[in-house]
């Protein structure tokens, strides 16, 4: 028997409200330090959930499941920009939340195109820190 406590099941609900729980969107616990080999370990997670989900690799059958998939992309991005950042997971482990419109704003982002564009630009980013030649067909 597996426990799936730790995986988000309806990324909707978690995006519409308020608080926006990091550690169960990329299935991690709260008392893990993401420094050293752990941040390799945050990095594969992220790269897993985001490549499950990335619009451009994603094959959904329906709308409905399009608009899903759409939105675990973004919240595994802004999962991951929180907690591989110190300064914003000090923030996010002090108050247990963060308002989800509040962090983008401070971050600059203000709509849904913004917050696409940045998204794939941290998906980008993670592909060149990652060495991901054993996964290009071909080679």
């Amino acid at each position: 028997m597996s426990n799936t406590s730790n995986y988000v099941t309806n990324p909707s609900d978690l995006l519409a409200s308020k608080p926006f729980y990091v550690y169960e969107i990329l299935g991690c616990s709260e008392k893990e330090n993401f420094e050293g080999p752990q941040v390799a370990y945050l990095c594969l997670r992220y790269y897993a959930l985001s490549r499950i989900f990335n619009p451009a690799y994603a094959n959904p059958f329906n709308e409905d499941q399009k608009k899903y998939f759409d939105k675990m992309y973004d919240a595994v991005n802004i999962a991951f920009i929180i907690l591989s950042n110190p300064d914003y997971k000090a923030k996010y482990d002090q108050a247990g939340t963060v308002d989800l419109h509040a962090f983008l704003r401070n971050i600059g982002i203000t709509s849904e195109d913004e917050l696409q564009s940045f998204c794939k630009g941290i998906s980008l980013g993670i592909l060149g820190i990652l060495d991901t030649s054993s996964l290009t067909p071909g080679k």
